[in-house]
């Protein structure tokens, strides 16, 4: 408590730009060394992701970024380019091939807590903005965030950096990260949009403003010329399109299911910003577009393909919002008390939300270590309609990548890109929810839950049960000795 006291003493006499150093330094130490710790198996999208970059920088002539060597356009590519980059520049580290991809998000996760400083530092002061920083770098959407192989830290940080360019005064940066932000994730940019549009109204600098918003539609123009020169237009216009459907809602059960979503990855900071909303006085005039990005918090579950992490865009207000309402306390010590509570309280729904590491790559890896020697499949069951199809005749049924499905998202696979050889014997086999895998010495099914019917899948006639490790079900062949592999 008087450590808290003393940095706050301390920071109301230094630059901002200095305080903004000591807020990266810190949370990329934090977020890195978390990263590190886990070194758990890919999550959601990484396992795609990460496919992608190694292939960009295996080939970059290619301009547009491939997956399985096939052109999908399912996003634009400035976050391929940018994380294959770093890729190049991390890949001579000693370190599991997982934490690699994910040691660039750490470093903008570190950045957006700056900038988060740095924008409430201009709008409300010194206090407001270490606070707003503090609340936003420990809330739980952030550290997924900023620990995750995943565009969203990237795309927080341009849209941050735009709004940030544009508070400042500074609309020809503001307009270029706004372009890039559309040339990651095009419909992210109506956040930075709104917040911008509403901070300049009424003011005479306004029409300047918008005109500057022609950026948007440029870099949109430029992408879908990529596409055309390198890719595959067709899906780059299909993907658009199915981006544009994204906020229509699909029924009101799902609905309400995103919304206790929301309140469960957002707590405390969207109840107290409902509360304190509806309970406080504050000119609401003064703090329009701090406000607008609170609320669309509460929009975006209406989106039939509401997923949490879209909810990244939103915390940096629910931060900016709430250290607002803390800087009009009177007293310092009451002040460090509540943001001490709520940090922790931000702290104790990571460890609730994240709950035990996922079991390691290493841990995963052993089960076929110990049959080396032996035919092993790693056979993963698609659902009805998961496609994939061009990772699935790239990569299936070859001992060519070592594959891991990530604890999540059943059907999608990812691939680790180093030790190949210790794995020769392993086969990765994709099967249709009905089909059948052949005979084998060892096969290793993943399936979350191994009874559920909804896989309706089950082992050949020659395949016997032996142990079930995690979400893996261990198999062997019929009439062969008990003995089972140990790891």
């Amino acid at each position: 408590m008087p450590a808290l006291q003393d940095i706050l003493k301390w920071s109301h006499h230094s630059p901002a730009w200095q305080l903004a150093a000591a807020l990266l330094v810190l949370f990329l130490a934090a977020y890195s060394t978390l990263i590190l710790a886990r070194n758990s198996p890919f999550v959601y999208d990484e396992g795609w992701l990460s496919l992608s970059i190694k292939e960009f920088c295996a080939n970059p002539s290619i301009v547009v970024p491939t997956v399985a060597g096939e052109h999908l356009e399912l996003k634009p590519p400035l976050f391929i380019w940018v994380y294959s980059g770093f890729h190049i520049l991390l890949a001579w580290l000693p370190l599991p091939a997982e934490s690699v991809f994910r040691l660039p998000s750490a470093l903008f996760g570190a950045i957006n807590a700056s900038l988060v400083f740095l924008i409430a530092d201009r709008m409300y002061g010194r206090r407001a903005g270490i606070a707003s920083a503090l609340l936003f770098a420990t809330a739980y959407i952030s550290v997924f965030s900023a620990t995750t192989a995943m565009m969203e830290s990237f795309s927080l940080f341009l849209a941050l950096a735009a709004i940030w360019s544009y508070v400042d005064g500074r609309l020809g940066y503001g307009m270029a990260f706004l372009g890039m932000l559309v040339m990651v994730k095009w419909l992210y940019v109506g956040a930075p949009v709104l917040f911008i549009a509403l901070h300049f109204l009424r003011d005479r600098r306004l029409p300047h403003v918008l005109l500057s918003f022609a950026s948007i539609p440029a870099a949109l123009g430029i992408y879908l010329l990529l596409a055309f020169a390198f890719g595959s237009l067709d899906n780059a216009l299909g993907n658009l399109a199915l981006d544009i459907s994204r906020p229509v809602p699909v029924s009101m059960a799902g609905t309400m299911n995103n919304f206790v979503v929301v309140f469960l990855t957002t707590f405390p900071m969207s109840v107290l910003v409902i509360l304190l909303g509806f309970f406080c006085r504050f000119d609401a005039w003064k703090e329009r577009d701090v406000i607008a990005l609170c609320l669309l918090a509460f929009v975006i579950p209406f989106s039939g393909y509401f997923i949490f992490w879209y909810l990244t865009l939103t915390i940096p207000a629910f931060a900016i919002f709430l250290s607002r309402r803390l800087e009009e306390l009177d007293h310092r010590a009451l002040f460090a008390l509540v943001l001490l509570g709520l940090i922790c309280m931000n702290m104790l729904m990571n460890a609730l939300a994240m709950g035990p590491f996922q079991p390691s790559s290493e841990d995963a890896k052993a089960i076929f270590i110990s049959m080396k020697g032996k035919d092993a499949y790693f056979v993963e069951p698609l659902l009805p309609g998961v496609g994939w199809l061009p990772i699935n005749e790239k990569y299936g049924g070859t001992s060519k990548s070592f594959l891991l499905l990530d604890q999540f998202n059943t059907g999608f696979l990812f691939y680790r890109f180093d030790d190949r050889s210790d794995y020769g014997n392993v086969h990765a086999v994709f099967l249709a929810y009905n089909e059948t895998a052949q005979c084998a010495d060892y096969m290793v099914v993943h399936l979350p839950d191994y009874a559920s019917s909804e896989y309706n899948w089950s082992a050949p006639p020659c395949m016997r049960f032996l142990r079930a490790e995690g979400n893996y079900a261990v198999f062997g062949p019929v009439g062969a000795s008990d003995a089972m592999p140990s790891k």
